[in-house]
């Protein structure tokens, strides 16, 4: 799609969802109409509206609700429909013509509809409502010009001012056409070319973002074990690297951390279940640790875990909790060593230094492991 259909496209889209906000907006004057009958009637109490009755007002009022009803209706069943918009703009015509009718006259009324239709950016609905309005306009006038010709003595007949009053107001109308127009085509050049800018900016920051997901995910791989979607031997060192940096906290422990029997499960069940091992000792580790540090595989079967805690025998507890839980579909178990080394048992040391420490209280572990049941070590590995 070239760059001016698209900027057509998000334009038509723009008018649209305008549309539906301008029919909220819309049913909501309505509903607000239905004030116009307490208003008229405060008008015919402070004599503003001496020729007016209080039924009038009860009529508008119940006229409005019923309207603004069905509008409610036509808002929620057809939100984006020019019919729901015309409804509303005759409507409000309609109230206009009764109002003249039971003189509650108002001029600049008749040109607020007009207006109304402008905010929808579309030349053909405040075309249609431009002429909706001078039909309405004048019928009212029709209607009240033997009763204004009557009451007053400088016409000489209801068809002299019905002419002289609907020359007034073609020529306002005449005035409001252009002038709408004019806005109306400013509006949409101004739209038009908003959106085209949009679209170039959006479909800029879309790039922009489509080439940082990219560079995230390969990041993401390259720091990620692919079978146990841990932290990887490489990103170990990355982390490693920048704490030294930036200088081991009071609070660091190093986790030391092998699977029992991976080799003879490989052996005896096949690779599919080894996966499985080690896939559920990174579950255990991973569950165990939380937000409390971030777990490696840094071998076939060898993990590290860098933690934050002052309380690392909780930590090895839960991890002991959360493989004595643990069950596969292929392997009913498994099993680990482990050992860890908190700086504060060893002032002054490196990285490094914890990890021979943490790895020695491991391998103790794994010897206890393997002479209890009775295996040689090297063979079971």
């Amino acid at each position: 799609m070239s760059l001016l259909e698209n900027s057509i496209f998000e334009y038509k889209g723009f008018l649209k969802e305008n549309r539906k906000r301008i029919n909220i907006l819309l049913n909501h004057i309505m509903w607000a109409c239905f004030l116009t009958g307490p208003a008229i009637a405060l008008g015919i109490f402070i004599n503003i509206f001496p020729e007016a009755s209080y039924m009038t007002c009860v009529y508008i009022s119940i006229y409005m609700v019923i309207l603004a009803i069905v509008h409610s209706f036509l808002v929620k069943k057809h939100p984006y429909s020019i019919y729901t918009s015309a409804f509303a703009l005759v409507a409000l015509d309609i109230l206009l013509v009764y109002m003249t009718n039971a003189h509650i006259y108002i001029h600049i009324t008749w040109f607020f509809v007009p207006l109304l239709s402008l905010l929808f950016c579309e030349s053909r609905i405040f075309y249609f409502t431009v002429i909706m309005n001078y039909v309405y306009m004048v019928l009212a006038l029709w209607m009240v010009s033997p009763y204004y010709a009557e009451v007053r003595t400088d016409y000489y007949g209801a068809h002299s001012y019905f002419l002289n009053i609907i020359g007034g107001y073609t020529i306002e109308t005449i005035i409001m056409t252009i002038a709408g127009s004019g806005v109306g085509r400013v509006s949409e050049r101004f739209l038009t070319h908003l959106m085209s800018n949009y679209t170039v900016i959006h479909d800029s920051i879309e790039q922009i973002d489509q080439a940082k997901e990219r560079e995230e995910k390969l990041l993401r791989i390259s720091n990620t074990d692919e079978l146990t979607k841990v932290a990887n031997r490489r990103c170990y060192y990355k982390d490693v690297e920048e704490i030294e940096a930036k200088g081991i906290s009071d609070d660091f422990v190093i986790f030391s951390i092998d699977v029992n029997g991976l080799k003879t499960t490989n052996d005896t069940m096949g690779h599919a279940a080894g996966d499985e091992l080690l896939k559920g000792a990174a579950e255990c580790l991973t569950k165990a640790i939380g937000d409390n540090g971030k777990v490696y595989r840094v071998g076939g079967d060898e993990f590290f875990a860098i933690t934050y805690t002052k309380t690392p025998e909780k930590i090895s507890e839960d991890i002991s909790k959360e493989v004595k839980n643990w069950h596969g579909k292929l392997i009913e178990k498994v099993s680990i060593s482990l050992g860890y080394a908190p700086i504060w048992n060893y002032p002054n040391s490196t990285i490094t230094d914890l990890e021979k420490k943490a790895d020695m209280l491991m391998y103790v572990e794994k010897y206890n492991y393997y002479s209890e049941r009775g295996i040689e070590r090297r063979k079971a590995r």
